[in-house]
C-alpha cells in the first residue's frame, strides 16, 4: 500500500551501516575522585529517605509528570523518585536505589532501614579505603560481621502466633496507625497466612475490610429460571454436587446420567461448562420449572488455558473430575458419583458464583497450590502472574480486600503506601518471626561481633564499619523525634534486657515487646544483608565510567531515533535492512498492473450513473433478513459485520470477482457519522466515490465547524490545518504565543516523518519485526513509535500550556473516547480534522448504495444472521456457523474477514483449540488486561418538533466542558452511581444536530429535527443490570432499576444541553438514552466503550501495534476495522483497503488513483 523507492532504500542501507560503526566517548574517574562523586549521590538520596524513618518521621512531597504531587513516607517510593543530572552522583544514588528495591522485593518493607545502613557502610568504607585500607579485605570483614549479626537476629527472633502480635507488627509498619494494624490482623485471621490480601482505593473516608471466602468467580447462572431464592434473585444450594465440562454441552444425553445420579442421592447439582445451550439447557429449565429439580448451569470463567486450569482447580477443590479434558478419556455420559464434585454450599447470582467448603482431599489441594506457586515463581509475564495469583487465592482460604479511605486522592495514595508496607511486613513477621523494633534488634545483635577479630587489620576495619553502621537506624529514628541520639543509644546498650528500648512516639524507655514496638526478623535481616552487599561493593570501587552526552546532527525526517539500548552489531543491521529491502521490493513488484485493477469496474469520478434509490428501496436493502433458502451453502468470502469497513472489503472483493456474503447480527446494516476531507479529488473522496459508485454527494458543515465551550466561554474553530488552528489559539491567548508556537513546532516535527512504518510493521514478516524490535533497529529508522507512546497531557504540560489552552487543543478526544491524561499524543493529532462533511441523504443512503454495488457483482448483505463460530478444518478456515432462532446453519467458505471486535473474534468466535495456536490470542488478551480504566459510552437521542430553519439549528459540532481540569473525567468516573447523579451533568458533552447537516432531511422528514448528545460513563454503574446469560431476548435484568438510573443520568445531560440551547426547550418531543450496556449489546465491546480495543497508549506500543494486522496467522482468517489501525471513518476505510489488498495481493490505493485518473482524464491533463 505504501512504496519506498530503490534509491531511497539504498541511501537508507548506506546510512544504517555508517551509523552502526559510530562509537561514543566515555568519561572516566579514578580513586577518591570517583568515589567522592558517587558518595554525594548516596548521601543526598539517603537524607531524603531517612527523614521518613520512625513514628515521628516526616513526609516527602514528590512532583509527578501527571496528576497531583505525591505525598509519601514510603522509603522505596522516595528513592525511586530521585534522579540526578550529574551522572557520577546518579550512579551512587542508583546503587542505593537498588538496595531499597531489592529489600522491598524480598521482604516488602525495611527499605528506609536498608538505605540508612547502606549509606553508613559506604561512607565509612570510602573513608577507610581512602586512608589506604585494602578494599577487598574490608569487604570480607563487612560480610563476616553481617553473617554473625544475621545469626544473632535469628536467635533473638520470636514467633508470631496471636492476632494481637500480628496487629502490633502491622501497626508499627503503618507508622503507628492502630486501625490499619487491626484490619490487617483481621484479614489474616480470616484468609490465613496463605490467603490473598489486596490493597485498593476505597470510596469512603474510612478504611474497610471486605473478605471473599471460598472459590468465587465472575460468572452467574445461564438462565434466570434457575433462581430458587427470590430475595436477591439468586440460586442457593446446600450439600451440592458439581459436574465440570471443558466442552460445550448441547445434547440431552450428555446430562441425563448426571441428573439421574443427583436424583438418586437426593442432592442438587450445578453444571459448570464452557456453555450449556440447545436441548440440554431446555431440558434443565423444564425440569427445574415442571418437576422442581434442584439444578443450575453456569458458564466456566475465563478463556482458553486459563479456563481449563480454573476448571481443574474447582474440580480438585470439590473432589470432582473435568470432562472433555484432553488428559481425561472419560465420556460425560459415563459419569459416576465419584466423578462429581461436592460442596457444602453454593451461591449463584446473575454475575457471580461462590463455592463454599468443597469436599476435595486436602492433600490434593495442597499439591495443586504448590504447583501453582512453582509456576508463579517461574513466570515472567505480569498477565500470567495475575491469573496465577487469582487461582491461588481461590484455592486457599479466600481473598481479603483492604479498602483504603481518605478525603482526597493524595491522602489515599499516601496511606495506601503505608498499608502495603504494613501488609508486607506482617507477612514477613509470620514467616520468620519478630525482634524488638525501633532499631533495638541491631544494637542487641552487636554482642555477636563485640570480641571477634578478622584475619588481618583491614578485615578488622570492615567489622568496625558494621559495628558503627548498625547504630544508624535507631539514631535516625531518635533524631527524627527531636532527641539527642547518642544518649539514647548509650542508655539502651547499658541495659542488658533484650527487649529494653526507646519508644520514640512517647519519648520513654519501655519493654519493646510489651509496648508492641516490633520488627519482622525477615525485614531487618534482608535490609542488613542487602545494604552490606551493595554498599561494600560500592566502597571497593576504584574506577567509574560514564557515557558522555551524545551530540548528534539532526536527522532527516523519518530516519530519527537513537539506538535504544547500546550498539547493534553491524551484521544485524545489514541483515535486517537487506531483508526489509528484498521483502519490500518483492511486494512492490506485485502491485500496479492494469489487468487486475478492480476499481476500473467501479465509478470513481463522483458523478453518478445509476438512478437514485427511493426510501422504500433503501429500507429493503438495509433489512434483508437471514433465511437459509436465500443464502447459498458455499461462498468465496464471508465478511462478519456490516460496518463501513466490512462493506468496503466486500465491495472491493466483489468487484475483483469474488462471491462475497456479508453477515450482520442486528436488524439493519451499516452506520456512519460525519467525515472530513471530502473535497473533490481527495483520497477519502475517491474511496467513498468508488465504493458507492459515485451515488453520494457531500454537504460541507457550517463555520465554525467545531465550537468548544468551557463553562460559559466559547471558542469557535474554523476549517483549516493544524497551523491554522495554532494561529486561532494565539489570537485567543496572546499571552501564551511562545508556548503555543513551541508546541505546534513539535507537532510539525513529529509529523514530518515517513509514515510507511505505521503500516510497514504490520506487513513485514513477524520474525523480521521482532528482530528489528529486539535490537531497536526500528527506532534507528524512525521516531514514530516513540511519538505514539507520548502522553498527550504530558506533552502539553511540558510546553507550559495552560489548562484552558490544553482543553481546547484536546477538545475532540470524544472522537476516540479517551481523556487527554490517558491519550496518545500522536493519535490525537492524527485525528485533527481540517473540515467536516456529511453525506447528503444521510447514513442509510450511503450504506444502501454500497450494498447495491456489492449486489451488482453477485454478493449479498444479510441481517439477523448471528455468527456463533468460525469453523476450521485441519487448522484452516472452513466456514461459519450461523444461529437463526433455535437452529444453526453451516455456511462453507475458505476465507473469512472478521470486523467484529478482535477480543470477541479470538475469545468467542474461534474455537479455543485453534485460537491458542495464534500469537494474536495472547497478545489481544494481554493488551485488553492493560486497559485498567473503562470508559463506557452514554448517549442521548432527542427528537425536536420543528425544522432546521424554524429552530435555527446549526450544522456544526459543539464540545461542552464543565471546566478545564484535565483530570475531571477521572474524578467523575471514580464516583459511585449515586454519587455521579449527585455530581450532576458529566464533565463533557459532544453535541450535534444530524438533521441540520443533511439538506434533504426536511423533504424526507417534514416538521421534525434530531439532536445527538455523546458523553462517557463508568460501565460499573450499570453492571448489576447486565444479563449474563447472553440470550438475545434478555437484554437487561431489573429493568425498572436500570431505566431509572439511565434516565437520571440522561436527564442531567439533556438539562445541560437545554441550558446551552434554551430556545429548544419547548420543542423537545422525544428523548431516549443509551448506556454502556447498550454499547455492549449492539457493538459487542468489552466494557461498553465506543471502540472495542483500548485506545490508550499501550495499544500503540510496537510489540502490540505490529501484531494488530489484517492477515492473521490462522490460514484463511483476516481482520478489518478499527482494531487493525485506528478508530474513525478514515481509518476503517484504509483498513478495509489494507485487508482487501492483502487478500488480492495488490496495492489498492495505487489501483484507485490509476482508475480515478483514467476515468476523469486527470493524468492526461497533468493534474490530479
Amino acid at each position: 500500500m505504501f512504496r519506498i523507492g530503490g534509491q531511497s532504500m539504498a541511501r537508507l542501507v548506506s546510512r544504517s551501516v555508517r551509523s552502526s560503526l559510530r562509537y561514543y566517548a566515555k568519561d572516566v574517574k579514578f580513586g577518591a575522585d570517583g568515589r567522592a562523586s558517587m558518595l554525594y549521590g548516596v548521601d543526598t538520596l539517603a537524607d531524603a529517605v531517612a527523614v521518613t524513618m520512625g513514628p515521628k518521621g516526616r513526609n516527602v512531597v514528590i512532583e509527578q509528570s501527571w496528576g497531583s504531587p505525591k505525598i509519601t513516607k514510603d522509603g522505596v517510593t522516595v528513592a525511586k523518585a530521585i534522579d540526578f543530572k550529574d551522572k557520577y552522583k546518579n550512579l551512587g544514588a542508583k546503587l542505593v536505589q537498588d538496595v531499597a528495591n531489592k529489600t522491598n522485593e524480598e521482604a516488602g518493607d525495611g527499605t528506609t532501614c536498608a538505605t540508612v545502613l547502606a549509606r553508613a557502610i559506604a561512607k565509612e568504607g570510602f573513608e577507610n579505603i581512602s586512608k589506604g585500607a585494602n578494599p577487598v579485605e574490608v569487604r570480607r570483614g563487612v560480610m563476616n560481621a553481617v553473617e554473625l549479626l544475621v545469626a544473632e537476629l535469628k536467635k533473638m527472633s520470636k514467633d508470631v502466633t496471636t492476632p494481637e502480635e500480628i496487629a502490633q507488627v502491622a501497626t508499627i509498619s503503618a507508622n503507628g496507625d492502630a486501625t490499619v494494624g487491626k484490619l490487617i490482623s483481621e484479614a489474616m485471621k480470616k484468609v490465613g497466612n496463605r490467603g490473598v490480601i489486596t490493597v485498593k482505593d476505597g470510596k469512603t473516608l474510612h478504611d474497610e475490610l471486605e473478605t471473599i471466602e471460598g472459590m468465587k468467580f465472575d460468572r452467574g447462572y445461564i438462565s434466570p429460571y434457575f433462581i430458587n431464592t427470590t430475595k436477591g434473585a439468586k440460586v442457593e444450594f446446600e450439600k451440592c454436587l458439581l459436574l465440570f465440562s471443558e466442552k460445550k454441552i448441547s445434547q440431552v444425553q450428555d446430562i441425563v446420567p448426571a441428573l439421574e445420579l443427583a436424583n438418586k442421592y437426593r442432592k442438587p447439582i450445578v453444571i459448570i461448562a464452557e456453555d450449556v445451550d440447545g436441548e440440554a439447557l431446555t431440558t434443565l429449565v423444564l425440569n427445574r420449572l415442571k418437576v422442581g429439580l434442584q439444578v443450575a448451569a453456569v458458564k466456566a470463567p475465563g478463556f482458553g488455558d486459563n479456563r481449563k486450569n480454573t476448571l481443574k482447580d474447582m474440580a480438585i477443590a470439590t473432589g470432582g473430575t473435568v470432562f472433555g479434558d484432553d488428559a481425561n478419556l472419560l465420556k460425560i455420559e459415563d459419569v459416576q458419583i465419584s466423578d462429581l464434585g461436592e460442596a457444602e454450599e453454593i451461591l449463584i447470582t446473575k454475575d457471580d458464583t461462590l463455592i463454599l467448603r468443597g469436599k476435595g482431599k486436602s492433600e490434593d489441594v495442597e499439591k495443586r497450590i504448590a504447583m501453582i506457586e512453582d509456576e508463579l515463581e517461574q513466570s515472567t509475564s505480569e498477565y500470567e502472574k495475575e491469573k496465577l495469583n487469582e487461582r491461588l487465592a481461590k484455592l486457599s482460604k479466600g481473598v481479603a480486600v483492604l479498602k483504603v479511605g481518605g478525603a482526597s486522592e493524595v491522602e489515599v495514595s499516601e496511606k495506601k503506601d503505608r498499608v502495603t508496607d504494613a501488609l508486607n511486613a506482617t507477612r514477613a513477621a509470620v514467616e520468620e518471626g519478630i525482634v524488638p523494633g525501633g532499631g533495638v534488634a541491631l544494637l542487641r545483635a552487636l554482642r555477636a561481633v563485640e570480641n571477634i577479630k578478622g584475619e588481618n587489620i583491614d578485615q578488622d576495619k570492615g567489622i568496625r564499619i558494621v559495628q558503627k553502621a548498625v547504630r544508624e537506624p535507631i539514631m535516625t529514628i531518635v533524631r527524627n523525634a527531636g532527641v539527642d541520639p547518642s544518649s539514647v543509644v548509650e542508655k539502651v546498650l547499658a541495659n542488658s534486657e533484650l527487649a529494653f528500648g526507646y519508644d520514640a512516639m512517647n519519648d520513654v524507655f519501655v519493654d519493646m515487646f510489651k509496648a508492641g514496638i516490633i520488627d519482622p526478623t525477615k525485614v531487618i535481616r534482608t535490609a542488613l544483608q542487602d545494604a552490606a552487599g551493595v554498599a561494600s561493593l560500592l566502597a571497593t570501587t576504584e574506577c567509574v565510567v560514564t557515557e558522555m552526552p551524545k551530540e548528534e546532527p539532526q536527522m532527516a525526517a523519518g530516519m530519527g531515533g537513537g539506538m535504544g539500548g547500546g550498539m547493534i552489531p553491524e551484521t544485524y543491521v545489514i541483515a535486517a535492512v537487506v531483508s526489509v529491502f528484498l521483502y519490500l521490493s518483492f511486494k512492490i513488484l506485485k502491485c500496479g498492473s492494469d489487468t487486475g485493477n478492480c476499481f476500473q469496474k467501479m465509478i470513481c469520478t463522483g458523478k453518478p450513473i445509476d438512478p437514485p434509490l427511493s426510501t422504500e428501496q433503501i429500507h429493503k436493502i438495509l433489512r434483508k433478513r437471514f433465511n437459509p433458502t436465500i443464502v447459498d451453502e458455499k461462498w468465496d468470502v464471508i465478511v462478519i459485520g456490516s460496518g463501513l469497513s466490512g462493506l468496503t472489503v466486500a465491495r472491493v472483493l466483489a468487484a475483483a470477482g469474488r462471491r462475497v456474503l456479508v453477515l450482520e447480527q442486528h436488524d439493519r446494516a451499516g452506520g456512519l457519522h460525519y467525515v472530513q476531507d471530502m473535497c473533490s479529488g481527495r483520497e477519502l473522496y475517491r474511496i467513498c466515490s468508488a465504493i458507492t459508485d459515485s451515488q453520494i454527494q457531500w454537504q460541507k458543515m457550517d463555520e465554525p465547524f467545531d465550537t468548544v465551550i468551557i463553562g460559559k466561554r466559547y471558542y469557535g474553530r474554523s476549517a483549516g490545518d493544524s497551523m491554522h488552528f495554532r494561529d486561532q489559539l494565539k489570537l485567543w491567548f496572546p499571552q501564551e504565543t511562545d508556548s503555543i508556537d513551541d508546541y505546534f513546532d513539535f507537532v510539525s516535527k513529529c509529523f514530518n516523518i515517513n509514515f510507511w512504518w505505521l503500516i510497514g510493521v504490520k506487513s513485514l514478516p513477524r520474525f523480521l519485526v521482532r528482530l528489528l524490535s529486539k535490537f531497536s533497529i526500528i527506532n534507528f529508522f524512525t521516531k514514530l513509535f516513540q511519538y505514539c507512546e507520548l502522553n498527550l497531557l504530558d506533552v502539553m504540560k511540558n510546553y507550559g500550556l495552560s489548562d484552558e489552552v490544553g482543553a481546547i487543543i484536546s477538545y475532540y478526544f470524544v472522537n476516540y473516547g479517551i481523556p487527554p491524561n490517558r491519550a496518545s499524543f500522536f493519535q490525537h493529532h492524527l485525528f485533527l480534522m481540517e473540515n467536516g462533511y456529511y453525506p447528503i441523504g444521510g447514513a442509510p443512503l450511503f450504506i444502501a448504495n454500497i450494498i447495491r454495488s456489492i449486489e451488482k457483482f453477485g454478493g449479498k448483505v444479510i441481517v439477523q444472521a448471528d455468527v456463533e463460530q468460525i469453523l476450521f478444518d485441519s487448522g484452516r478456515v472452513n466456514g461459519v456457523k450461523v444461529k437463526h432462532g433455535v437452529c444453526e446453519y453451516f455456511i462453507q467458505t475458505s476465507l473469512v474477514v472478521s470486523t467484529t471486535p478482535i477480543i470477541k473474534t479470538f475469545n468467542e468466535l474461534i474455537p479455543q483449540n485453534v485460537a491458542r495456536n495464534s500469537v494474536m490470542l495472547k497478545m489481544v488478551n494481554q493488551l485488553n488486561s492493560l486497559d485498567t480504566t473503562s470508559f463506557g459510552g452514554f448517549q442521548a437521542y432527542i427528537g425536536l418538533s420543528g425544522t432546521k430553519n424554524s429552530l435555527r439549528l446549526p450544522s456544526n459540532n459543539f464540545f461542552w466542558y464543565k471546566n478545564n481540569n484535565p483530570y475531571e473525567f477521572d474524578h467523575y468516573l471514580s464516583l459511585s452511581s449515586s454519587e455521579a447523579v449527585e455530581y450532576g451533568c458529566p464533565p463533557q458533552i459532544f453535541i450535534c444536530f444530524p438533521s441540520a447537516k443533511d439538506p434533504t432531511w426536511d423533504e424526507r422528514n417534514p416538521g421534525t429535527s434530531t439532536c445527538q448528545l455523546i458523553s462517557l460513563a463508568n460501565p460499573a454503574w450499570f453492571k448489576e443490570f447486565k444479563d449474563s446469560s447472553m440470550k438475545k431476548s434478555l437484554k437487561r435484568l431489573n429493568r425498572g432499576g436500570y431505566t431509572e438510573l439511565k434516565y437520571l443520568v440522561g436527564e442531567l445531560i439533556v438539562s445541560q444541553f437545554l441550558t446551552l440551547f434554551p430556545n429548544l426547550k419547548p420543542h423537545v418531543a422525544y428523548a431516549d438514552f443509551s448506556t454502556p450496556l447498550t454499547q455492549q449489546y449492539y457493538m459487542q465491546n468489552a466494557h461498553g466503550e465506543y471502540y472495542s480495543l483500548t485506545q490508550q497508549i499501550d495499544r500503540f506500543k510496537l510489540k502490540f501495534w505490529s501484531e494488530l494486522r489484517c492477515k492473521t496467522d490462522l490460514p484463511g482468517l483476516y481482520l478489518s476495522g478499527q482494531d487493525v489501525l485506528f478508530c474513525g471513518i478514515a481509518s476503517v476505510l484504509h483498513s478495509a483497503l489494507l485487508t482487501a489488498g492483502n487478500i488480492l495481493g495488490r496495492n489498492l490505493l495505487q489501483d484507485l488513483n490509476e482508475a480515478y485518473n483514467k476515468q476523469t482524464g486527470c493524468a492526461a491533463n497533468g493534474s490530479e
